[in-house]
């Protein structure tokens, strides 16, 4: 800017202006009167200094910016009459200055203070005034922060527990208002709310001691506003709150899962817990008891880590757990039964509903050989009373018939029912003259899915026992068959049996009878047998003692069987000799004596001898009978 003077020796009463472009600057002078008296006059331009630059600052009372500047004169020494004040954005554009404060039209002196301040960084120059002459503008002054208005609220998230039952009660801090400014309080930009207090202090910051949060604003993330009544610019702040009356869902998943029954048979199990706030206030911890208490309350409760924790042990464990989010609303504590069975269970196999020869019938192990009589149809069902300690039974499964098994029918089968058993499989049957070596294959399944298998081998049976005997004993006379006595001692045994062995029970003793015709004292001979009955009760013990008053009888032939079966009824008979009874000896024989001769004499029927030395005799002698 360029500032030039005129002279003229013209009296002028007054001070006159003129302003006269030259290029691109602007000239100011201005005109005075002379000071001597009578003089003739003169009038003087002087030129308007630039102005000095500012310092501003903010000051403790919220938005306001106090600047001072050097004082400017006039190029003849003189001051100047005030300022033009100007605030720019640091960073270059339109300047502007609040109507605010003692900084708006002419300064009269070299400070002032600016209130209402925006928000932002800020600038300040200074501009020497004298009526409407300007001098030029000073260069800026340090850029001045105007720092934004702030709220900050306690209590977010505000959960179920904050509310009595309507109303949460927040409190917080607001700062950076203009000092002294009145101040209301709105929910998402729109519900007024009640809050203490109604206005800042002179710096401009207040402690909010009381502002009601309303539940009805509903769950979910919400803004709160507080709002000043500055003149020029209000102040406003706001701050987001979150309101979280909902508790999280809280999971459970096990690893590896579990089966339709709910059982795992492998160990240990992993146990990952989870938890959901729904995009709310977040969730702030899972507890969870692994001894089947509530986490709420109980001191074994752990805090969940975040990692699977895991559970070895056979039988039901009870994990209990809940969660809470920041806003410390808890879930209902849920239940995860965590059930481990890892033992197979015991199978008690037997053969039931059994037509036929079969041996044995119960308590089958594997590997047990099933004998049966091929010679005879037959069939069975197999019965398998699964036990187990833990899940407990789930059902019995039958194979197909394995190995050589003509003649043989059976269909492969998967037993459920009744709940727990036992389980009754299909029948398995086999035609007369079977003699094939199938294999079968019962599985039992407990509710885990662990199973174990019982394998029984089939093998044809047709043959009785044998080696075993039957007779009398003590018999004496001619082929050493005779009894003396009607009291009769027979023996017996059954043999052995190298299949199915033999049997326990059932053997019989029977008995057939004949005339004993008497040859004299020859051997006599025994007539047409009867049929045979058995004598005595079944199984009877060796030796049996067969008497009189069981029907033995003199002059009689007994022949005796002895039956005895195998374990799935085949039976050998074995047969004794014909027992000769015959109690009567033979009558005494008539003798006579004759011929008589030397020394001895015959009277009747004595016979006398003279025995002298050297006296020699004889007689003869004949006997009838």
């Amino acid at each position: 800017m360029i500032l030039f003077s005129l002279l003229s020796r013209v009296r002028v009463p007054l001070a006159i202006t003129a302003a006269i472009a030259a290029t691109s600057a602007v000239a100011w002078a201005y005109w005075t009167v002379g000071a001597a008296a009578g003089s003739t006059g003169v009038a003087a331009a002087a030129t308007v200094n630039g102005g000095a630059t500012p310092t501003a600052s903010v000051t403790t009372t919220g938005r306001e910016v106090a600047v001072s500047w050097g004082a400017s004169t006039l190029s003849n020494g003189n001051a100047v009459s005030g300022y033009v004040v100007k605030r720019y954005p640091s960073g270059g554009g339109v300047p502007t200055i609040s109507p605010v404060g003692s900084c708006s039209g002419t300064v009269a002196s070299t400070s002032c203070t600016e209130d209402d301040v925006p928000t932002g960084t800020w600038v300040y120059t200074v501009t020497p005034a004298v009526a409407s002459w300007r001098g030029a503008e000073s260069a800026t002054s340090g850029v001045v922060t105007v720092a934004a208005a702030t709220l900050t609220l306690n209590g977010s998230p505000f959960g179920n527990a904050a509310f009595t039952p309507a109303i949460a009660n927040a409190t917080g801090a607001i700062t950076g208002f203009a000092g002294g400014e009145n101040v209301t309080y709105r929910l998402d930009a729109g519900t007024a709310l009640t809050g203490s207090p109604t206005a800042v202090g002179a710096d401009g910051s207040a402690t909010i001691t009381a502002l009601g949060i309303p539940k009805s604003a509903g769950d979910g993330a919400h803004s709160v506003s507080v709002l000043g009544d500055a003149a020029y610019v209000p102040s406003t702040a706001s701050a987001g709150i979150v309101i979280d009356t909902t508790a999280p869902t809280v999971s459970a998943q096990l690893a590896p899962s579990p089966n339709a029954a709910g059982w795992n048979n492998t160990s240990p199990v992993s146990v990952a817990l989870a938890a959901d706030d729904n995009g709310a206030s977040g969730v702030g911890q899972i507890k969870y008891t692994t001894d089947g208490s509530d986490p709420t309350t109980s001191g074994t409760a752990h805090v969940y880590s975040g990692s699977p924790f895991f559970v070895a042990s056979e039988g039901t464990t009870t994990v209990k757990y809940c969660a809470s989010d920041v806003a410390g609303n808890v879930s209902s504590v849920q239940t995860q039964l965590v059930r481990i069975d890892i033992s197979p269970p015991v199978n008690g196999v037997s053969l039931t509903n059994v037509s036929g020869g079969v041996y044995p019938t119960g308590s089958l192990t594997d590997g047990t050989t099933v004998y049966y009589r091929g010679v005879a149809a037959g069939s069975f069902r197999i019965t398998n009373a699964v036990s187990d300690a833990v899940s407990g039974p789930a059902s019995s499964e039958t194979s197909p018939l394995a190995g050589g098994s003509n003649g043989w029918s059976h269909t492969a089968s998967l037993v459920s029912t009744p709940s727990g058993g036992p389980y009754v499989s299909g029948a398995f049957g086999w035609n007369a003259g079977t003699a094939s070596s199938p294999a079968e294959t019962v599985t039992g399944h407990d509710v885990a899915d662990n199973f174990s298998g019982t394998t029984l081998n089939f093998a044809d049976d047709s043959s009785g026992p044998s080696g075993g005997s039957v007779d009398g004993t003590g018999l004496g006379g001619s082929g050493g068959r005779y009894a003396t006595s009607t009291t009769l001692t027979v023996s017996f045994s059954k043999g052995t049996d190298a299949a199915s062995g033999v049997a326990a029970t059932g053997a019989r003793l029977l008995r057939a009878s004949a005339t004993l015709t008497s040859d004299g004292l020859g051997d006599g001979t025994c007539g047409a047998y009867g049929s045979f009955g058995q004598i005595g009760s079944g199984d009877p013990t060796s030796p049996y003692t067969d008497d009189a008053a069981g029907g033995i009888a003199t002059g009689h032939c007994y022949r005796y069987e002895y039956v005895a079966a195998d374990n799935v009824g085949n039976t050998t008979t074995y047969s004794s000799g014909d027992i000769k009874v015959d109690t009567t000896g033979p009558s005494a024989p008539a003798v006579t004596l004759s011929s008589a001769t030397g020394n001895t004499y015959i009277n009747g029927s004595t016979v006398y001898i003279n025995s002298q030395a050297g006296k020699a005799g004889s007689f003869q002698a004949s006997a009838t009978s």
